[in-house]
């Protein structure tokens, strides 16, 4: 025959007022969960019954929800670029996106010292950097590529008097 093993237990109100032993485990028979003790909280720790456990997708959509997005744009439904529609841009102009957009770059550099930069902005004013490539001096290719939400400003500096190119596409649905 098996043995039972039979816990302490009581009420919400008699396990907030219980400081147990340390691992000593209560049940609490109004909210129907157990409670693990340390020797020094009144009430223990409660521990969450399964249904209590928020989900991954709930708990991401809570926190989307409460994401502060003033004077920041919000990154939704991306979608992939549409590489069959590009558009070419010239190099150390700035540009403001009419629609998501991912911009490809590739410079073929045949010595000299490039410094080559995707540069982001809010406003058209103050630009971010997202990322530096300086490859020193002899011959090399640097491309890649970076995404720029619709309504933002960017421009690509860098790599001066090399063959370079420089191509927006568009995401998909977003015209």
């Amino acid at each position: 025959m098996s043995r039972q093993i039979q816990i302490r237990r009581g009420t919400a109100t008699e396990n907030d007022a219980f400081t147990g032993a340390i691992g000593e485990v209560t049940m609490d028979t109004t909210n129907k969960t157990l409670r693990v003790h340390d020797g020094e909280t009144a009430g223990g720790i409660k521990l969450a019954k399964q249904s209590e456990i928020p989900t991954v997708t709930s708990k991401a959509n809570t926190d989307m929800d409460n994401i502060s997005t003033t004077g920041k744009k919000v990154i939704s439904n991306l979608s992939t670029p549409d590489y069959s529609a590009p558009v070419s841009k010239n190099w150390d102009t700035t540009y403001l996106a009419d629609y998501d957009c991912v911009v490809n770059y590739q410079t073929n550099h045949i010595d000299g010292n490039p410094n080559v930069a995707p540069c982001v902005s809010s406003d058209g004013n103050t630009f971010t950097t997202l990322r530096e490539s300086n490859a020193g001096s002899g011959s090399f290719k640097i491309s890649g590529e970076f995404y720029v939400p619709k309504g933002w400003y960017w421009k690509m500096v860098g790599g001066r008097n090399v063959d370079r190119s420089l191509k927006i596409f568009p995401l998909k649905g977003s015209l």
